[in-house]
């Protein structure tokens, strides 16, 4: 009697990996554009101070033919004192998954890392804008809320006001070109809002693009365009506060400022540092697991209060 066989094939176990990985998904930074950094040198205390000296007023008396002197002006200064924190996060990475995967581990795990600790320094000088900078309300919208939805006479305010306090621009104007679609660009505040208002940006008369733009050099890939002497930076991470309007909506901070209107300070000698510890020193008796780490000192503060307004803003309907 012949007896029949059937040979078969068990499924596949093992996967292979696409050679790119693909992109970690990566916000623009914005909070800490135009700051101004300092590093508090080693042995140099615990704190750094800032200081600006007071303006005169000017002197209107003139000083007559008698020779006698004027009263003397006394000069004065303010000081800011800044002083860093230390921050830092780490993972645990085994040894057989280095071993076993077929990918690189220590490079996405440095990716995954470096973006947590870049985006703890944005957040930390968001946070602090948002708590430390003085506030205005959009006014002149049509959603019937309170803020309103951000507009031409609203940005105009703010220029004015920023202005008025002698605020320095940071951003170059950019002369016409004989191009179709462009216009010429002022010399701008920085501001810096969410992505959610790019909408609302493109339909608020006199926004201009970074399209219509006459020159393309030099654009910070954030920036979405300029709107009465404000140009607009925008990311994801930009300030929300949700449903508080008066109407039960989300309200959105647009963070206008000048040169020089906030500060950085970091510890010299402590910058943003990546750490790696290997198996036979964090891995316990059997040196198992080793470990990626960051630590970073930092601290962001307010330099100039007049030059720098919170504007707090709704979506348009």
């Amino acid at each position: 009697m012949a007896v029949s066989t059937t040979s078969t094939i068990s499924a596949p176990i093992i996967k292979s990996l696409a050679t790119t990985m693909l992109s970690l998904e990566y916000p623009d930074l914005i909070h800490n554009m135009g700051a101004l950094k300092e590093s508090l040198p080693k042995g140099g205390g615990y704190s750094m101070l800032f200081r600006r000296p007071n303006k005169l007023n000017p002197a209107l008396v003139p000083l007559g033919n008698k020779g006698s002197n004027p009263p003397a002006s006394n000069v004065t200064v303010a000081d800011i004192e800044a002083r860093p924190d230390f921050y830092g996060s780490y993972t645990e990475i085994n040894e057989q998954l280095v071993i076993q995967n077929q990918d690189k581990v220590l490079n996405y795990h440095t990716q995954v890392l470096s973006l947590q600790l870049r985006e703890t320094e944005d957040v930390l000088s968001r946070n602090m804008m948002a708590s430390s900078a003085a506030w205005v309300n959009c006014v002149g919208g049509t959603n019937g809320d309170t803020p309103s939805e951000i507009t031409l006479s609203d940005a105009s305010a703010i220029t004015t006001t920023l202005l008025g306090s002698s605020a320095k621009r940071m951003l170059s104007g950019m002369d016409g070109a004989n191009k179709y679609g462009t216009a010429p660009v002022k010399n701008s505040y920085l501001a810096l809002a969410s992505t959610d208002l790019s909408a609302d940006l493109e339909q608020t008369p006199g926004f201009k693009h970074v399209s219509e733009y006459p020159s393309q050099a030099n654009i910070s890939i954030a920036e979405w365009g300029q709107l009465s002497g404000l140009r607009f930076m925008l990311s994801p991470l930009g300030e929300m506060t949700p449903t508080s309007s008066n109407l039960g909506n989300d309200v959105y901070d647009v963070f206008c400022m000048g040169l020089e209107a906030m500060g950085i300070v970091d510890q010299d000698g402590f910058h943003a540092q990546m750490l790696y510890t290997g198996p036979e020193i964090a891995g316990g008796a059997l040196h198992q697991n080793a470990t990626l780490a960051w630590k970073t000192s930092f601290v962001s503060m307010i330099l100039h209060e007049s030059w720098i307004v919170r504007l707090r803003c709704t979506r348009r309907p």
